[in-house]
């Protein structure tokens, strides 16, 4: 499918359907964690069902008025949350969200990934940023783009050696993930709370769960698996495999054979709190 059409079916989504469902669908997530799987699914059903699809990257003022609202980095702001929703929110072990998130930073062409743009006169915007950033203060960002020192993000990461270059995912966009994920209040939120990795174990099961979960009817839940097959990573030839750019493996815990033990002690020492929130 070529740029323009897609253009158009989120064009159709977001400008043209009117709310269909009762009870709308609110998805959070982040990056790196099963968010193009998620976002696929229910996009494909918003598609089927006429169903109104917005998708939230960084911060939002106001919660849109849709059928599905995807929060691609969960910030968001409990106190405008309707009263009634389905709520799913999906986490990832963050040892592997820094692995995945450096293997997928070496290669993408994510604009903010390879902006070169660092000028600090005019109010610094996406993609100078990453949108997920863009609730930081005018200083935060220009600390940031005088610390890329002349070079892109992905620039950066491709010049230091492997030990250095996951340290600075690290201390850059895992971070930055890693804060997100310590923020969450799982009373405030009300949301079937998911693991990815327990996801890609048992796909069809948690796919199951997933579907009861947003009260889909049997008719509804026989599209949803269907759907849902074709994003199977598991049953996916290694030549499909190959056409998704943003996987960069099929196997979980990718960071054992990544991090050493400066990498162990750093991440403890800095950052264990999220792994006993979450229990990893």
């Amino acid at each position: 499918m070529n740029k323009r059409i897609k253009q158009l079916r989120y064009y159709f989504l977001n400008k043209v359907c009117g709310t269909k469902r009762d009870v709308p669908i609110f998805i959070f997530g982040y990056h790196k964690c099963g968010t193009k799987l998620l976002g696929k699914v229910f996009l494909q059903l918003s598609l089927k069902y006429g169903w109104k699809f917005v998708s939230i990257a960084g911060s939002v003022d106001e919660i849109p008025n849709a059928d599905v609202v995807f929060f691609l980095h969960s910030q968001v702001d409990y106190s405008k949350l309707p009263k009634e929703y389905i709520g799913i929110h999906m986490v990832r072990d963050p040892r592997d969200i820094i692995i995945s998130g450096y293997l997928y930073h070496k290669r993408t062409v994510e604009e903010w990934c390879v902006n070169k743009n660092f000028q600090t006169e005019n109010p610094i915007v996406y993609p100078q940023v990453p949108n997920s950033q863009m609730y930081r203060s005018e200083q935060w960002k220009i600390d940031y783009l005088n610390s890329l020192e002349g070079q892109s993000y992905q620039e950066k990461i491709n010049a230091l050696n492997e030990e250095d270059a996951i340290l600075y995912e690290m201390n850059h966009y895992g971070k930055w993930t890693i804060e997100d994920m310590l923020k969450w209040d799982f009373e405030k939120a009300n949301a079937l709370e998911l693991k990815f990795e327990d996801v890609m174990e048992n796909y069809d099961e948690n796919m199951m769960t997933i579907f009861k979960h947003c009260k889909f009817s049997d008719a509804q839940i026989a599209v949803a698996k269907t759907i849902a097959d074709k994003e199977d990573i598991n049953k996916m030839s290694k030549k499909d495999i190959e056409k998704h750019k943003h996987i960069s493996s099929v196997k979980t815990k990718k960071w054992q054979r990544f991090f050493n033990e400066n990498h162990i002690a750093y991440f403890d020492k800095h950052f264990s709190e999220v792994i006993k929130k979450y229990n990893y």
